[in-house]
């Protein structure tokens, strides 16, 4: 990308910092560049304490149409140079687009799919105002719409659409569990109701429940009364997002003493006190057998979701990072924009935190072992409640 210090390229500074900003503080966004390739140089201060140095470049994509645009961006991607060996280090592309059309950023990770999703660090930042940042390395995935789509004005080829955004996430789980057994689900409750009141429950905006609604009526997937008509094409979508989805785990070890069996280290779990400033849940495999469903058992090691800071959780349950293969669990960073549907259906099971039933399936479903088996069989006993619910 030619140097110059355009006021485009200014703006798109500008507004690369503003949204490296919603995951912690950018203490420098320097134009000192360590090599020719690279065109600016962030240093970001994550939520958890965590020092990142980005080493961006700028490319931009001025083809219309999101098929064009998605294939550019891998290929894009594809040419930035694999990020240094210093995990505080990370090689990144900022890439400026016309426009983010909805589901963008699943199109983009379908097409590095085949080649094993490596781990690109990718913001893309659009004309209309609107951005994705995919840093999975430091496990964030957030996109903000383009201002047009934040005022709800799509356009006619949108409607089928079913993004997966974190709200919209949210939404989906109230309606695919709000009539489930409280054993699987505690979040809000949802019987027969309208789109106003999916939004009070859900807490979110009116206009953000009836666009997605709409999205699914237009598909076939709902009825107007709020009911699922198609509850198996929902979760057959919803998993083929969650297989491609990257995470970025912290394996670790408790600093004094040693445990090794998963039955281990749940006893182990369950005598630690709360942690100020984080929340956590058993996730994955864990799971599903602490929820009765698992079809394949002691196969990983226990993972756990944390929500807040992970340096507070380690420090007060004592824990030191390790490579995976010492690790007596591993801890999955739950991105800020992805609490709520985290955490809002969480169950206690046998005293422990444990993450709502279909969010196992969604943890497990990025298994290349049996977790796609898994995944289903739990996407069954949802589907059946659906079905019955309608007789």
């Amino acid at each position: 990308m030619a140097r110059g210090g355009s006021n485009i390229e200014a703006q798109v500074w500008d507004a690369t910092e503003r949204a490296l900003g919603r995951f912690g503080r950018v203490e420098s966004m320097s134009g000192v560049a360590p090599s020719g390739s690279i065109d600016r140089v962030a240093r970001l201060i994550l939520a958890d304490g965590r020092l990142l140095e980005l080493r961006l470049d700028l490319r931009r994509i001025p083809t219309q149409g999101r098929s064009l645009q998605e294939q550019a961006i891998a290929l894009a991607a594809l040419r930035q140079a694999a990020s240094p060996v210093d995990p505080a280090v990370a090689n990144g592309l900022v890439i400026m687009v016309p426009a983010l059309p909805v589901g963008f950023a699943d199109g983009v990770r379908r097409l590095l799919a085949p080649l094993g999703t490596p781990k690109l660090n990718v913001i893309i930042l659009s004309a209309a105002g609107g951005w994705w940042c995919w840093l999975p390395g430091v496990g964030i995935n957030a996109m903000e719409p383009d201002r047009k789509m934040a005022r709800g004005v799509v356009s006619s080829s949108s409607p089928r659409e079913v993004p997966l955004t974190a709200v919209n996430q949210w939404l989906l789980k109230i309606l695919l569990l709000g009539r489930a057994p409280t054993t699987w689900w505690s979040g809000p409750r949802l019987g027969d109701a309208t789109g106003q009141d999916l939004a009070g429950v859900a807490e979110v905006g009116s206009s953000t429940a009836y666009r997605l609604v709409g999205s699914l009526v237009a598909r076939g997937w709902m009825g107007r009364d709020l009911r699922l008509r198609r509850a198996d094409a929902l979760v057959r979508y919803w998993l083929d997002h969650a297989r491609h989805e990257q995470v970025a785990v912290r394996p670790v070890r408790p600093l004094f003493g040693g445990i090794a069996s998963p039955d281990a280290v749940q006893a182990w779990l369950g005598k630690q006190g709360p942690v100020d400033g984080c929340r956590w849940a058993l996730g994955s495999w864990a799971a599903c057998a602490a929820h009765g469903v698992a079809i394949v058992t002691g196969t990983t090691r226990l993972s756990i979701h944390a929500m807040g800071s992970i340096e507070s959780l380690m420090r007060q349950w004592e824990l030191a990072p390790c490579d995976e293969r010492d690790a007596a669990f591993v801890i999955e960073p739950c991105d800020p924009s992805m609490v709520r549907p985290l955490s809002g259906g969480m169950v206690a099971i046998d005293g422990l935190p444990v993450v709502d039933l279909w969010q196992a399936a969604l943890d497990v479903a990025r298994d290349p072992g049996r977790g796609g088996d898994q995944a289903w069989a739990i996407a069954q006993r949802i589907i059946d409640l659906e079905d019955a619910s309608d007789g």
